[in-house]
């Protein structure tokens, strides 16, 4: 999976993961940096109605309906956005009205509320489905988490090791079911902007994507965000494969936030990778590939 981003607290955030097809929050000027990947995004995951998760979401429609008009060709989009934020509902409703999302079948864009605990599917993976949670993050929204999760089947214990052609025969006399166990795994976690939640929501997750606005020292900005060192406990306690740390606050240098990392590093296994997005620049990882210069290994 590669994974596209920029965030800067206060102005824009937004997350992209190419392999899911999927876009997570919209701020401000993602259509200047993924450009043509706009066209075939199928799910957005809107986390909250602060301003700077959503504004760029009337580009991305613009985009995709603009490829519509020159090629007929159109691919369906879930926004996703939690149920009773009322700025959101208002800028949702304002698109809706404009364009005619609910009323234009050509578009195939579907507006979906969201509430936590729920499970939800999503566009372009058949196996793969939203899992929300709640966040905190003030009193003025209603704030969600999203696992990204994916069902699929592993062999039960006992087959483990065995022939293929044996297994095979089982299948072809018993069914799937009696040589396998149906599984959730937790692909992708975003927790958008928040306050440092249980792990249990998101426990064993392959990605942990965690804000991490503040640095120690500034409790008196936390009020509504986590710091480096609460998100990476949270990761370790989560036991999180791999950490992205975004939503930093601009008045923090590369030099401090990879000090400030370095700091709690030991939080998380040594052999999970620590990236993050630094304020202001276009973050880019291969995760097949897993190097980048703003890792923190």
């Amino acid at each position: 999976m590669i994974i596209t981003s920029y965030s800067k607290a206060l102005y824009s955030t937004w997350v992209y993961l190419n392999s899911l097809k999927t876009l997570c929050d919209c701020g401000e000027g993602v259509n200047t940096h993924l450009e043509g990947k706009l066209i075939s995004i199928r799910n957005i995951l809107l986390t909250h109605g602060h301003s700077d998760h959503f504004t760029g979401l009337q580009n991305v429609l613009v985009t995709k309906f603009r490829h519509h008009s020159l090629t007929g060709e159109i691919y369906p989009l879930k926004i996703f956005y939690p149920q009773g934020d009322k700025g959101l509902a208002a800028y949702l409703g304002y698109l809706d009205r404009y364009y005619g999302l609910s009323s234009n079948k050509f578009y195939d864009v579907e507006l979906i509320p969201v509430r936590p605990n729920n499970t939800y599917r999503i566009h372009g993976k058949r196996d793969f489905c939203l899992k929300t949670f709640k966040t905190k993050h003030g009193n003025d929204v209603n704030s969600v988490g999203y696992n990204i999760v994916e069902t699929k089947r592993k062999l039960k214990a006992e087959f483990v090791g065995r022939d293929q052609s044996d297994i095979k025969r089982h299948i072809m006399e018993n069914g799937k079911d009696a040589v396998t166990n149906l599984v959730e795994e937790i692909k992708a976690t975003y927790v958008g902007d928040s306050r440092v939640i249980p792990a249990s929501n998101f426990f064993g997750t392959d990605l942990l994507i965690h804000e991490a606005t503040f640095l120690d020292g500034y409790s008196d900005k936390e009020l509504f965000h986590a710091t480096v060192r609460e998100a990476l406990r949270c990761a370790g306690e989560a036991e999180a494969k791999m950490v992205l740390l975004f939503h930093f606050s601009i008045r923090f240098t590369k030099e401090i936030i990879q000090r400030e990392i370095a700091r709690y590093r030991n939080f998380v296994s040594a052999d999970v990778p620590i990236h993050f997005v630094n304020p202001g620049e276009v973050f880019y990882l291969n995760m097949d590939m897993e190097d980048d210069e703003d890792c923190a290994d």
